[in-house]
């Protein structure tokens, strides 16, 4: 990998709204960028905004989200467990509303 020092900014195009699939390359520019230099991002929805390092950690963990569905994975899990109870609890309380009738 080449170093260049008297690059001052860095523009990165990604093709859509979160650059999914640019990790790679962004890697490589913090690695190699001087800390003076600025990397901004012109995104899919024709927004510049600068990039931090720490920007980039919370875009990246977005990514990781959005791939790995963990959340909707969460949601599922938690309707799983609750479905059962919820319908054991309705079936209890309909029982007890029929003999007050």
């Amino acid at each position: 990998m080449l170093s260049c020092p008297t690059v001052e900014q860095i523009v990165l195009l990604w093709p859509d709204a979160n650059g999914m699939g640019w990790s790679d390359i962004e890697q490589r520019v913090f690695k190699l960028k001087k800390s003076s230099g600025e990397v901004y991002v012109l995104n899919g929805r024709k927004r510049l905004f600068g990039l931090s390092k720490s920007q980039w950690r919370a875009i990246r963990l977005k990514r990781f989200l959005e791939k790995s569905f963990v959340l909707e994975m969460g949601v599922l899990l938690l309707f799983v467990i609750t479905a059962p109870l919820l319908a054991l609890w309705d079936g209890l309380w309909q029982g007890v509303r029929k003999t007050h009738d």
